[in-house]
């Protein structure tokens, strides 16, 4: 013991004295948990898995086997009897690493034992009076709840976003929406017709309860449905609610009897063919069209027939 309180300048040989209680956190805790939880309880569950070996059994075998190994290798310390620090190791080895395991993940578990150990080695420097020492120990301390500190300000950022996102839901478009499917201005579609028809499927993506897309389509005779019309609302274009529309009507054509999709395009419409290609779907047919009104324009073939006409 030192002249001035329970540590003395010769206790610890390092102008850094925060060092040791840091490195015997940390070297243990990434050490000894690697191997006993993931590794042990990981190794144990398959194994057991593979035999069929019951599930509450199982787990019960995956906490107690690696834990005692690990409780029981910390015997060296001096206890009177000897395998005292053995039990007291393995209630905690089972009943706080263990579990800390199975529930959260393998992060949690370092973390705790980082901090226990660390925090006992901490606690003779807080109490030896020694503004040094106290300092070393307070280090220590901030080194302990930085992480806490960075979990309590990423959750509350998590839960300022979720207050801040919108409302997303999917749900089926009844009469009483006819009025706001119009306003979309969807061109060439009339929505009572498709609404009354029983063939017909109409979703509404509903961001904070107003329709912000729409996708429509029927199911034919032979199993294959068709998809009429896609559309979002600009505001909310590029959030993947279009795609979120093509997935649910899939699935629910799929329940109604639907054996595949088919959806149509103009080649030109370069947007709607990434838009369906980046979805998976793939092409299957081609349809040539040609106008039947007289442009004005020249092409070759009026061209050969005029130098014709003038030979």
């Amino acid at each position: 013991m030192g002249a001035d309180g329970p540590l003395g300048p010769e206790t610890y040989a390092t102008p850094l004295p925060f060092l040791g209680p840091l490195s015997s956190g940390l070297v243990p805790a990434t050490t000894e948990e690697l191997t006993f939880r993931l590794v042990g309880i990981s190794a144990l569950l398959w194994l057991l898995r593979q035999v069929r070996f019951p599930e509450v059994g199982r787990r019960t075998l995956a906490l107690l086997i690696p834990g005692l190994l690990w409780a029981f290798a910390h015997v060296a310390y001096v206890r009177d009897p000897f395998y005292l620090r053995g039990i007291e190791v393995g209630i905690a080895a089972v009943l706080l690493y263990g579990l800390f395991f199975l529930h959260f993940d393998l992060t949690t578990t370092m973390m705790a034992h980082f901090s226990w150990n660390a925090l006992l080695g901490a606690l003779p420097m807080l109490r030896s009076g020694q503004p040094a020492f106290v300092v070393s120990g307070l280090v220590v301390v901030a080194a302990i709840l930085g992480p806490t500190a960075l979990g309590i300000v990423g959750t509350m950022r998590q839960r300022q976003q979720s207050r801040n996102t919108p409302q997303n839901s999917i749900a089926a478009a009844t009469t009483d929406d006819v009025t706001a499917l119009v306003a979309l201005g969807i061109e060439d579609v009339d929505w009572a017709s498709l609404l009354n028809d029983p063939s017909a499927m109409v979703l509404c993506l509903q961001i904070n309860k107003e329709i912000a897309g729409v996708i429509a389509s029927r199911l034919g005779r032979e199993g294959t449905a068709s998809i009429q019309v896609v559309y979002i609302v600009p505001a909310w274009r590029r959030q993947y609610g279009a795609s979120a529309l093509v997935d649910e009507s899939c699935a629910r054509l799929a329940k109604r009897g639907a054996q595949a999709v088919e959806a149509t395009t103009s080649t030109r419409d370069r947007t709607a063919t990434a838009f369906w290609a980046s979805l998976g779907w793939w092409p299957t047919a081609q349809v040539f069209s040609r106008s039947l009104l007289d442009s004005g324009r020249p092409n070759w073939r009026k061209v050969l027939a005029r130098l014709q006409r003038k030979e």
